[in-house]
Order: structure tokens, then sequence, then C-alpha cells
């Protein structure tokens, strides 16, 4: 018989969440929302649509033999998504409603973005795979390392082997590794350093006519560096002046957070909106933000639904 505690378990746990892919979603019926989904399978690109529900998730992913069943699921559902459905669909009405060159932004908008572009950022395997892997082999390393000088001096030669034996075996478990990742996106002192970093930067808003559309992805918070041409997280620090950060909040509107000095003049525009007068203004930089979208997904890119329905229609003429 299957464990009760079992059965509570989330299998879907959603590293993107559905409130923030509903607004690249079509409601079909009462609180169902459809997307068209994109992925390249056998160098090939497809594409369909499926339920909000049923993308944008790995089973299981947040669970840790260190935590309560669904902890981790339950702390993000309540203190990184309700950003998605309470705070974003107003915050894109007064962008929508903006004039061109306006300011759209307070200092209240960008600390409440910035701690989900932290955490969005920081809750996908790219960062807590990825990266947790790379920092936990150096911590290791340096572990042993200390540990290994430090042998205590009384110890017998078979303590010291016993003790060393012990240290070469000492390792952190993929849970371990998993936890303390969490750790650090949501209680870490480093938190309000990294709200300090993006503070120091310049906030634009883009917006483009109902078409082109922009993308969105299960890792849909793209931090690149042109001067390395990288999406590597060693190589897109916040503090970074060559960093620049692209966050798609609906199919018509995306916020980019680029250095001061990155760009000449780019302050001007500081925490306003820039329209795009024309879908052919927009169509170069609308291409350029999707590819990154492309790239850096873990599984999937999401094509809003009136986009899916024109790439939907070429496909049927090229049949």
């Amino acid at each position: 018989m299957e464990d009760s505690a079992q059965k509570q378990i989330t299998r879907k746990q959603h590293i993107v969440p559905q409130s923030y892919l509903k607004l690249f979603a079509t409601e079909t019926k009462p609180d169902h929302f459809m997307i068209g989904v994109g992925e390249y399978r056998n160098s090939k690109f497809n594409f369909y649509k499926n339920s909000i529900s049923n993308v944008g998730y790995i089973e299981y992913y947040y669970e840790v033999n260190q935590r309560s069943v669904n902890f981790w699921e339950n702390r993000f559902a309540k203190e990184i998504e309700p950003y998605c459905s309470n705070y974003l669909p107003d915050l894109l009405l007064r962008i929508q409603e903006a004039q061109n060159y306006e300011t759209v932004l307070t200092l209240d908008d960008k600390i409440r973005l910035g701690n989900y572009l932290c955490a969005q950022s920081l809750r996908v395997p790219a960062w807590i795979d990825n990266t947790g892997q790379e920092i936990s082999k150096r911590t290791i390393k340096n572990f042993k390392s200390h540990a290994l000088s430090h042998i205590p001096p009384y110890y017998s030669d078979k303590g010291r082997r016993e003790y060393c034996m012990a240290i070469f075996r000492s390792n952190l478990t993929d849970d371990d590794i998993k936890d303390t990742m969490l750790l650090s996106l949501m209680d870490s002192p480093k938190k309000q350093e990294r709200i300090d970093a993006l503070l120091a930067k310049t906030w634009i808003v883009y917006s483009v006519p109902e078409f082109p559309y922009f993308f969105t992805s299960d890792n849909p918070v793209v931090r690149y560096n042109p001067v390395k041409r990288s999406f590597r997280n060693g190589d897109n620090g916040l503090k970074d002046s060559n960093s620049e950060i692209f966050f798609p909040l609906s199919p018509s509107i995306l916020l980019r957070i680029v250095s001061p000095t990155r760009l000449n003049g780019v302050t001007r525009f500081d925490n306003s909106k820039i329209s795009f007068p024309s879908s052919n203004d927009a169509l170069d930089f609308v291409l350029y933000c999707n590819s990154f979208q492309k790239i850096q997904s873990y599984k999937h890119f999401f094509i809003p639904p009136a986009l899916y329905h024109l790439l939907s229609a070429a496909r049927k003429k090229e049949v």
C-alpha cells in the first residue's frame, strides 16, 4: 500500500510558476490555460500546444531528505509566486497605459521585481544542479585540504589513517547540495546584496506592438555577457558591468537591466518605457531576445498563442 505521506507530495513541481506562464497563455475554459510550446528534438524545431500545468515542471524536483514533504514547494507558493499572480498584472496594466519614455517603475516596483528575478533565476537546474555542483566540489576540496593539514597531533598511526580515510570519503549528497542552494536563495544574508546590485543598474521596459511577440521559457531570466558571449552564471555576476538581464513580463513587454556604463546614454531611460512604433522597428530586437530564451531554456520555450497560430498556419501551407 502506498505510504500516505507519499500521496501528499506534489508530483509536478514547477521550476517556473504557472501564474507567470498564464501571462503568455490563453484561457480556453475556466482556470484552464493553454500555451504554445517549442522545443528542439533530433535537431529539429517542434511546436505544439499544452496546458501550463503540464509544462515547466520537474517531478519531485524540490523534495530533499532533510525537509518535510513539499517544504520548498510550499515556500515558493507562499513567498515567490504571489509576485506573478497578485503584482505583475497590475504592473503590466500601468506599463500598457503609460506613454513612450514615461517613468513606469518605482523603487518599490524594482525591489519587488528584483526579489522575483533573483528567486526565479536561482530556482532552476542551471543554478541548483550545475552551479551547485561546481560550488560543492570547491567546498569539499577546500574542506579536505584544510582537514588533512590539521590532523590532531595526538592521534596514533592507526587513528591518523582512519581520520584520513574518513576525510577522503566525505562528500555532499545531491540532496545536501540542493537544500544548500535553496537556502542560499531564500534565507541568505546575500539576498539584500543581490537586490542592491540590481538597483545600481539601469532598468528599461520595452513595449512592442501586437506583433512580433516575446517568447519566454522554463528558465526565463536571461543573464548574458555580450563581451564574453556567455550565458554562464560564472560570467554573469550581478555586479558585473558587462552582464545584462533580459526578462519578458508578457508577450508584448520585456524588462532589460543593464549597467549604466554598458551603453552610452542609457541612464536617461532608467525606469522608463520605450515603445517601438511599429512591428518592423521591433522585429530585430524581439528576435534577438527570443533567441536567448531558446538557447537558455531547460527543456521548452513558450510561444504566445497568437504567434503559435501563425506558425501553425505557415506549417500547414508548407505541407
